[in-house]
């Protein structure tokens, strides 16, 4: 191997690893060039002007439906407002609702509470809402059986109901049966066939006869069933909370009516479309009662768990001086359920520099970088950090600097490099006597560009705060393929050059 080929093996090879080691570094790392050069157009002052709340405004619905969530907001004078931060209270019957840090209510029972947002620059300045909460009314239903027709006389059948409510409560619903010497229908909307024959179902509204249900028609025939004789529970004593899982119940081998009953405290954890939902954390007995033999039941005992956060992540970003910014971080657990307790605690580094809520709040007062903390309150041992840059260029502006540094300076500038030196030794080496040489070459270099760019992406998995792309993948592989085509077309035009003035000299020579 030529002198020359050793060189540009030994470049080719050691920009193909600069890429591979670029792609693990975290983005704070990764970012450091494209902050060099958003310092450029950072020519503003050091701090900003400190703009204070003259007064704070709350608002938001004054009505609260129980099981929904509203979010209030506080809007400050001026709007130039530099310390935007609040913290949130409630007075009144406060076991109505539950009220996360960042303002948002959750009805859970009927009642009236009042919201407070205070100023956590200006303890003096707050703004209070009194909000309602109560049962939203139920304007729709919608009916269904869990089987129409060829029902064996004797056997039970489940009615579902939908309606406009999240969750349908059966207690304020009645039920019908056309002809009850065919089938009765209970309280909470069991069907017990008596007799052959077709009946109508239908259910309505206590509060408002006016909301009924479509109907539904229930045919019963004569048959043969099995009884049912054995009933188990098969599935794990633990359900977290927010978990939705089928209630698995094992029976006799064949029996014809696996219909059952499930009571429940609706405290801990409910039954809702044959599935036990965790609500809160505690111990309940749940009672599994067959529907074809009532005195056949089982009791079972089911812990509810709550869903503890096993890792916080932290978002870095940069933000302008004078500006407010919410921080984004993710709670993940274990499982893919949400974490239940989700209150997060936030410091910063220098809050001279910046300072932050508990609500993920941050304000910037001057020029510089702060280093931001997350950890979850629950266990303060699971924690984040991340970089944010207070800069006197907006933050879009500095968002956008970044992106073009990073991807075109950066990567699409190291793959255009390590294409040149690829191009350069596999053109000089390789298919030197096949007659589509340059062909080969480039076919085979691009193939190894977009390989790279794909393991570089991968690679990105193993680095905080980045991820892979197939964007970056393709503007990787236009880098790389930039200079196969630079290079093809040199090579051209030497191939050119050259069988021109052979020809000339060929010419002179007769």
């Amino acid at each position: 191997m030529k002198a020359k080929d050793r060189i540009f093996l030994s470049l080719f090879i050691f920009f193909s690893l600069v890429i591979i080691i670029e792609a693990c570094i975290p983005s704070s790392g990764s970012s450091s060039q494209s902050k060099v050069l958003a310092w450029l157009f950072d020519r503003g002052p050091t701090s900003a002007e400190v703009v204070s709340p003259t007064s704070v405004s709350l608002e938001g619905e004054k009505t609260l439906y129980i099981g929904e969530t509203n979010t209030y907001q506080s809007l400050f004078s001026p709007e130039n407002t530099t310390d935007k931060r609040v913290t949130y209270g409630i007075s009144g019957d406060k076991e109505a609702v539950s009220l996360s840090s960042d303002g948002k209510l959750t009805g859970l029972k009927a009642g009236e509470v009042t919201l407070t947002a205070t100023s956590l620059s200006d303890s003096s300045l707050s703004s209070s809402l009194i909000v309602s909460i109560s049962s939203e009314p139920l304007t729709s239903l919608s009916l269904g059986l869990s089987q129409f027709e060829g029902v064996i006389k004797g056997m039970s059948v489940k009615s579902t109901v939908t309606s406009n409510l999240n969750e349908t409560p059966y207690n304020l619903l009645s039920f019908f049966s056309s002809d009850t010497n065919v089938a009765t229908i209970d309280e909470d909307g069991f069907i017990y066939t008596k007799n052959t024959g077709t009946t109508i179902i239908q259910a309505a509204s206590k509060e408002n006869n006016s909301v009924i249900s479509n109907q539904v028609p229930l045919s019963v025939i004569d048959g043969t069933l099995i009884a049912t004789t054995s009933l188990n529970y098969s599935g794990s004593t633990d359900l977290y909370i927010g978990e939705n899982r089928p209630l698995n119940m094992t029976f006799n081998a064949n029996a014809t009516d696996r219909n059952v009953k499930v009571d429940t405290d609706d405290t801990t954890l409910t039954y809702q479309g044959e599935s036990l939902i965790g609500l809160k954390a505690g111990s309940s007995t749940v009672v599994v009662s067959s529907l074809a033999n009532p005195e056949l039941n089982t009791s079972i005992t089911l812990n509810v768990l709550e869903v503890k956060a096993t890792k916080i992540t932290l978002s870095e970003a940069s933000l302008q001086y004078g500006k407010t910014l919410n921080v984004k971080y993710t709670l993940s657990s274990d499982s893919s359920l949400p974490v239940t307790n989700k209150e997060v605690l936030f410091s910063s580094s220098d809050t001279s520099i910046a300072s932050i809520d508990d609500n993920g709040l941050l304000v910037g007062y001057k020029k510089g970088n702060v280093l931001i903390t997350a950890s979850w309150k629950e266990d303060q041992t699971i924690a984040d950090t991340a970089t944010v840059s207070i800069t006197s260029v907006d933050g879009e502006t500095f968002d956008n600097i970044n992106y073009w540094t990073r991807k075109i300076i950066g990567h699409f500038s190291l793959f255009m490099v390590t294409g040149v030196f690829g191009m350069l030794f596999s053109y000089d080496v390789f298919f030197k006597k096949k007659k589509l040489q340059l062909l080969y070459v480039s076919l085979v270099n691009l193939a190894y560009g977009f390989s790279l760019a794909g393991i570089s992406e991968l690679c990105q998995m193993t680095a905080k705060g980045r991820g892979p792309s197939m964007k970056d993948v393709g503007i990787d592989t236009a880098g790389y393929a930039l200079a196969i085509v630079a290079l093809v077309i040199i090579i051209l035009i030497i191939k050119y050059t050259q069988s021109k003035k052979k020809k000339l000299v060929t010419a002179e020579t007769k």
